[in-house]
């Protein structure tokens, strides 16, 4: 007896540790996404994030540039949990730094595509990544493996998905994909909604779709 109250005190005691790493984690992974909203005249945002454990791999930002262009970016990371966020981090990183260099999308895509492959196999990263420009009323963007955003527009012709890419591999999937680059131009009132697949898969108690 005495030994197995101990071996469960051994037991509660890593459970416990583990809780807090966890929870160290999960404060670190939510400092990471976005603590304001752009300040874009003509514009409006809002964002938000619900892991399904503690700590995931979902995430997204905002890149604001010099010439008051604005990079949305919204990532999904293979698998849940520790790996999942450690990966996150990684990619949103590589994505940020990428995005200094370049304002192609698809390039911006190539680029980090083959860092992500290097990093860890058999996990991948599905990324949307938007290049939004106020004086042109335009969105360049690349999108890999991610659901289409959707476009709601007041023409009497109801929600549309936006144009796809030719090339909608995840990243990391394999080492040379030759993303590329669609651009759409906006009108005053559009709304885009992005989201994640945790949106579009959901389902009631009874495990029915909602689609």
């Amino acid at each position: 007896l005495a030994i197995e109250t101990a071996l469960l005190h051994d037991e509660m005691t890593r459970q416990a540790e583990l809780k807090r790493d966890l929870e160290i984690a999960r404060d670190i992974q939510t400092s990471l996404l976005p603590r304001s909203l752009p300040d874009l005249p003509g514009f409006a945002f809002f964002g938000g994030s619900i892991p399904a454990k503690v700590v995931g791999g979902d995430f997204y930002d905002f890149i604001a540039f010099e010439d008051r262009k604005l990079g949305i970016v919204i990532g999904d990371v293979s698998g849940k949990s520790v790996p999942a966020s450690l990966l996150m981090v990684a990619s949103k990183e590589i994505v940020y730094s990428r995005a200094l260099t370049t304002r192609d999308p698809g390039l911006l895509f190539q680029e980090s595509n083959r860092r992500i492959y290097s990093i860890k196999r058999r996990m991948f990263v599905s990324l949307g990544y938007f290049l939004l420009d106020p004086d042109a009323m335009s969105l360049r963007y690349s999108i890999g493996g991610q659901p289409l955003p959707i476009l709601l527009r007041d023409d009497g012709g109801g929600p549309r998905f936006l144009e796809p890419p030719e090339h909608r591999l995840p990243l990391g999937a394999f080492r040379e994909v030759p993303y590329d680059t669609r651009e759409m131009f906006l009108r005053r009132g559009d709304l885009i909604f992005f989201y994640k697949d945790g949106f579009s898969e959901a389902m009631s108690p009874e495990m029915n779709p909602y689609g």
